[in-house]
């Protein structure tokens, strides 16, 4: 599936949407996290790195970095392992909140 995120462009952090493909069993996942008003950054941080980010209006909730290229620690795989991460502590906070 493609996740939508908002990619911030040096110099100024000028906002460009873009596209990244995940693994399509993440799909619910996804909804989970963009249902709760959350979205997905991308920026890159200097020497090949970038920082792909979970945040809302009022912070960044959760970071990945990850090689600007192919590899084991290519976005793709790095936003994967956000969204896994990120959701699941998503789902950890509705049940300590739920009251049965």
């Amino acid at each position: 599936m493609l996740v939508s995120l908002t990619q911030f462009i040096r110099p100024n952090g000028r906002k460009v949407p873009v596209t990244c493909e995940v693994s399509d069993e993440l799909s619910p996942m996804v909804q989970l996290i963009t249902g709760k008003g959350y979205r997905f950054t991308v920026e890159a941080v200097g020497d090949g790195t970038v920082a792909l980010c979970v945040e809302d209006d009022t912070m960044d909730h959760d970071i990945e970095i990850a090689e600007n290229g192919p590899g084991d620690n290519s976005p793709n795989l790095k936003l994967e392992k956000l969204i896994k991460r990120f959701a699941a502590r998503l789902e950890r906070n509705a049940r300590r909140k739920d009251p049965c």
